[in-house]
């Protein structure tokens, strides 16, 4: 059986990020809306870190944490207007 080691740190990061979500102020979200965020900020957060170890090794880990958290606080498009 071939595993896939991507998805399953993606599912990890998915369920690790849903207890935290329970936790908060957030957790007044319906169960499928939490589900969702977790997955999406799991998914968006491992892209990132694909394209760091794929495209740009040398970008520090100050820098991809920056890509990582303005995309969860803002969107992606903020990430692209802000390139200079």
């Amino acid at each position: 059986m071939e595993s896939n080691v991507f998805e399953q740190m993606q599912d990890i990061f998915a369920k690790k990020f849903l207890v935290s979500l329970q936790q908060s102020k957030y957790q007044k979200l319906s169960d499928s809306y939490q589900e969702l965020n977790a997955n999406l900020f799991a998914a968006s957060a491992m892209q990132v870190l694909k394209w760091w170890l794929e495209t740009s090794p040398n970008s520090t880990s100050n820098e991809i944490a920056h890509i990582i958290t303005t995309c969860i606080k803002s969107g992606t498009y903020n990430i692209l207007r802000n390139i200079d």
